[in-house]
């Protein structure tokens, strides 16, 4: 098994960057430069071992690639080194004379958009599994997701067998900074503390990958509540790969603890960057909404349908690099579910559509949210904080396009039947926007961390 080396122009690094998510989530090895480079190499040689040693070169072909210095050298390398060269193609592009020597049209794979349940995806998915192989999708420590479950369920009195295939038993005394879990997992830092669980910053000690490990206390008292939030958010999740969805790699029991693991992601909630920076240019809350119609769209073209019923600023994360995560299905159901109940609601109260209080759920409850959300971005105002007030978008932010106001107050009407009624309506009217108007004439305060020429 080895891994993949992805090739891509600075303008691309969006679908590059969606690439290695969606590789990594179906248990494919990836190399992208500059994250992949450790600080203070020399930032050629790295990149001239990784082509030397990947399995494979993936090259995100588009105009922009053709003229790219450092593409074009990748390229010539991994013919120097005999390695087998993937074309994804991005846009329509004419091959220049350099690359029709390089590249045999028969080979190139036509992907304009990283969505999993493509033909086109799955054809490039079954070529790069052919050069590189994968690893267990299941988890980073090679767990079966339908074990999962069982883990959860045993009894608090059960001791944790040990096969003689098992890492060593985790220690059993309290987590901290340093701690080796499992073998393989270094505790490099505390992220946080909740009611219920601790939640700690650790790195793999083989493969340097970092992953956010949640530590349950399994002598709370309320353990069994939370674990049953936990138990379905997995059972939901075990079969989602999209490149803005993390996922949980791997659950560990130990006589006292129960320790989830999870991908890790960098970036702030967008509760926290509101907070700092306050609202947004209606550009840049644009961006935004089309992916999170995007990946909205993928849960709810499910089958059956999952509605994630707590979309708000603070269940969204924004990466280092511009991207948007949908994040925590503690709450999620699936459209089976979605039937009359009279158990507990669930979800962020003020963000909460009106049929919910009736236990009739489907995905315009998630437009909704979208909506109130997608308010709170633009005025930089929490509905759900004092004065607890709706105020028109325009008079709080004046240079708002009317467009764009009519698109959010119809994700918020009350009525559902009143409402966009599924993703792919809503964002045919996003992509109606004048993206030259509403682009904002000062650069904004996202910028990447990486760049490159």
């Amino acid at each position: 098994m080895g891994y993949v080396f992805i090739s891509y122009s600075s303008r691309n690094q969006s679908s590059a960057d969606a690439m290695h998510d969606y590789l990594n989530k179906q248990g494919i090895d990836t190399w992208m430069a500059p994250g992949d480079i450790p600080a203070g190499s020399r930032y050629a040689q790295v990149i001239n071992q990784a082509l030397k040693e990947c399995a494979c070169f993936l090259l995100m072909l588009s105009e922009d690639a053709q003229n790219s210095i450092w593409v074009t050298k990748e390229v010539e390398r991994a013919i120097n080194y005999k390695k087998p060269i993937i074309p994804v193609q991005l846009e329509d592009v004419i091959l220049n004379d350099e690359f029709e020597l390089y590249i045999s049209t028969d080979q190139i794979v036509a992907v304009r958009k990283i969505d999993p349940d493509s033909a086109e995806m799955k054809k490039l998915l079954s070529s790069v599994v052919s050069y590189a192989g994968r690893r267990d999708t299941a988890s980073d420590s090679g767990k079966d997701p339908s074990t999962f479950n069982n883990i959860l369920k045993k009894p608090l009195s059960q001791k944790t067998a040990k096969s003689e295939s098992d890492s060593a038993d985790l220690p059993q005394e309290r987590i901290h900074v340093g701690s080796i879990i499992d073998g393989k997992y270094r505790v490099t830092a505390m992220l946080g503390q909740g009611i219920f669980s601790e939640v700690y910053l650790a790195q793999n000690i083989n493969t340097d990958k970092k992953w956010t490990i949640k530590v349950i206390n399994r002598n709370d008292e309320k353990y069994d509540t939370f674990v049953s939030r936990v138990s379905s958010e997995i059972s939901i999740m075990n079969h989602l790969s999209h490149p803005a969805l993390p996922s949980i790699a791997d659950l560990i029991l130990t006589n006292d603890q129960l320790l989830v693991v999870m991908d890790y992601i960098e970036g702030k909630t967008l509760s926290e960057f509101i907070a700092g920076n306050g609202a947004q240019s209606e550009y840049t809350v644009l961006i935004w909404a089309r992916q999170l119609c995007d990946v909205l769209g993928y849960l709810h073209r499910q089958e059956p349908k999952i509605i994630h019923n707590d979309i708000h600023p603070n269940n969204i994360m924004l990466t280092s690099d511009g991207r948007i995560m949908l994040i925590d299905f503690g709450s999620a159901i699936k459209s089976s579910q979605t039937t009359e109940n009279n158990g507990p609601l669930l979800g962020t109260t003020f963000f909460t559509a009106p049929e919910k209080y009736t236990g009739m759920i489907d995905e315009r409850t998630d437009i909704y949210a979208l909506g109130m959300t997608l308010y709170t971005l633009l005025t930089g105002k929490d509905p759900s904080l004092p004065p607890y007030t709706l105020f028109p978008l325009r008079k709080v932010n004046p240079e708002l396009s009317q467009e764009f106001e009519h698109i959010i107050a119809k994700c918020m009407e009350r009525d559902p039947a009143c409402r966009y009624q599924n993703t792919e309506e809503l964002l045919a009217d996003l992509n109606k926007i004048d993206k030259t108007s509403s682009k904002p004439k000062k650069p904004g305060v996202i910028r990447r961390l990486f760049s490159r020429k």
